[in-house]
């Protein structure tokens, strides 16, 4: 069973109720972002933190950024007034907004200059027995189609987005953002060790996209200890 909270150097997660808790894979995830943030000139006005679970991501980037409005939504009631709580607790409570809406009913008064979205994935595979977990990891209430309109009708015209998911599901995503002219501009691929296969793929999205880059990480080192370059990423997050 896992913890009930996950203790940051800056930040706190509980996660008793949101149905998806912090893992390995959610934390890399933010991180890479937010280092992509701070090595950039400026940081976005609006950032939008799309099914937002304990509201870790929303959090990491929360850490790297001064001036930063951050909205973060989630269809899950108890998934929503987690992450709230999490925001009120941090140091960033006034840039942080968690609201309860579905993407597809979402309706706000801007456009968002960052997207970041780790979305569920499971398909028609085996569902257990608590609905909470099941909505934060199934696709039935979130499609690639309906997660690819969305970032289309929210995002700037010069924003980017970043998106996880794993190798087969990603190169099917890809095909639904091209149909809205926003193309992969960086390309994370993650392994767990050099030898296996890719884990997960982080994509940054863009409309104005240049030649796309693509790299690989390394989880970990063939003997199981975590990679210098994982620490290194993590290192301002992990106790």
């Amino acid at each position: 069973m896992p913890n009930s909270f996950f203790q940051f150097k800056q930040f706190r997660v509980n996660q008793v109720r949101s149905g998806m808790k912090v893992t390995t894979d959610g934390c890399l995830f933010g991180a890479y972002v937010a280092n992509s943030l701070e090595q950039a000139a400026d940081e976005p006005n609006y950032m939008l933190d799309i099914g937002t679970g304990t509201g870790l991501l929303a959090l990491i980037l929360a850490q790297v950024t001064n001036r930063s409005s951050i909205e973060a939504i989630d269809m899950s009631e108890n998934a929503h007034s987690e992450a709230g709580e999490n925001f009120n607790a941090s140091h960033w409570k006034d840039r942080l907004f968690s609201s309860h809406q579905s993407l597809q009913k979402f309706n706000p008064s801007r456009l968002y200059d960052l997207i970041i979205c780790n979305p569920p994935f499971f398909g028609k595979s085996q569902k257990g027995t608590t609905e909470q977990k099941n909505q934060a990891i199934h696709n039935d209430h979130l499609s690639m189609e309906e997660l690819s309109s969305g970032i289309d009708r929210l995002l700037t015209n010069e924003g980017v987005a970043w998106i996880m998911y794993p190798e087969w599901e990603m190169k099917a995503f890809i095909k639904w953002m091209e149909k809205s002219q926003i193309l992969p501009c960086s390309t994370v691929l993650v392994r767990n060790k050099a030898e296996a296969p890719v884990f997960r793929m982080i994509v940054k999205f863009s409309r104005s996209t240049s030649d796309e880059i693509q790299r690989e990480l390394l989880i970990r080192e063939g003997n199981g200890s975590y990679s210098q370059e994982f620490l290194n990423l993590v290192e301002n997050y992990y106790l």
